[in-house]
This record gives C-alpha cells, structure tokens and sequence, in this order.
C-alpha cells in the first residue's frame, strides 16, 4: 500500500470547481483510494487550506464544492469570522469524505536542540533540509513528509504545485526516497 502525503494545494483544488486543476486533483484522491492506497495530511496542510479558503471566500473570489458553497452564502451574512468558523468546522469531514487523513504526531512538536537552542523536530528537519532549496511552505511539507515517512511510511507527496515542486522532485526522490506526484492541469473539450 502506498502512503502519500497530500499537500494543501491538492486539497484546496479539491474543494474548488473553479480552480484549473479540480478535476485532475478528484481523480487522483480518488485513483490513489481505489488502488488502495493512503492519503493521509498535516495540520499544517490544513491551515493553508483553511487560510486560502477562508481568504478567497470573503474576497469573493471562489466558489466551493456543495454543499458548502451553499453554507457560505448563508453564514457569509453573519460575518467574516462566523463564516470561517463555520467553514473550518465543515473542512475536516470533507477532506474525510475524501478518504484523507489528518495525521498530527505530537512527537514533530518535541524540543529538540540545534546549535545551542531548542526548536520543534518539525522545525529541525526543516532545518537540515535547506538544502534542498525551495520555498519555506514548501520546505515545510518535505520535512512534514519526511518525518511522517519514518513514521508512517509516506512515499510519496501529492501536489499541483508544479512550479516550485517540479524542481525538487528529483532531489526528494534520490535524496529522501520520497516521490512526487504533480497533477497537472488539463485542458478539456466542452
């Protein structure tokens, strides 16, 4: 069974009809499930999602999948805050319903030391994996998926960020045996 780590660029294309790459980010989730394998995530991944989201909602930019685009119609009109209250509360079930799973290990949280000070293991790995030279966001979810490979056996990173993870793919896999998985977007006839 293959693990892989989905990033939070992957879920937010899920949730997004209107995004480039939602069709593609489905399919996939869906693919990796029948083949049977594991999707599992961060609360770090899920953060972002909740940011973009919660931003591109009250900007008025996005529409989500039902039926919470219906919900935010209706609980927009209380306010910014209720409404991403209510779509946080709403978020962990539908990355469920997609078969993804929420991993937090209390044990990536553990002071640990580095030249003389103590920082989160989480933040450690981060650390030692500079060298890998992409963007801190994304450094985070290599050393998330780094961690959780050791863990939890990740194999691979799911992820439609082709710009910045298309350049490190092939360090990840020499380097940390961990695969990528871009979904790209395709162009569809109508």
């Amino acid at each position: 069974m293959v693990v892989c780590y989905v990033d939070s660029s992957v879920l937010v294309s899920a949730l997004t009809p209107t995004e480039s790459r939602h069709k593609e980010s489905v399919k996939t989730i869906e693919d990796i499930k029948k083949s049977g394998g594991m999707l599992i995530t961060s609360t770090y991944a899920f953060m972002e999602v909740v940011n973009v989201v919660c931003r591109r909602i009250i900007s008025g930019q996005w529409n989500l999948i039902e039926p919470l685009n219906i919900l935010t119609a209706i609980v927009g009109r209380l306010g910014h805050k209720a409404l991403c209250e209510t779509l946080t509360s709403m978020l962990l079930p539908l990355l469920e319903q997609f078969g993804v799973t929420l991993i937090d290990d209390q044990d990536f949280y553990v002071l640990k030391n580095l030249n003389g000070a103590n920082i989160a293991k989480i933040f450690k790995e981060a650390v030692k994996l500079t060298w890998i030279n992409c963007r801190t966001k994304d450094l985070l979810h290599v050393a998330i998926a780094s961690l959780m490979s050791k863990k939890y056996g990740v194999k691979c990173i799911l992820t439609a960020d082709e710009e910045d993870f298309s350049k490190v793919k092939n360090t990840l896999k020499e380097n940390l045996n961990i695969e990528v998985e871009i979904i790209h977007h395709k162009h569809y006839a109508e």
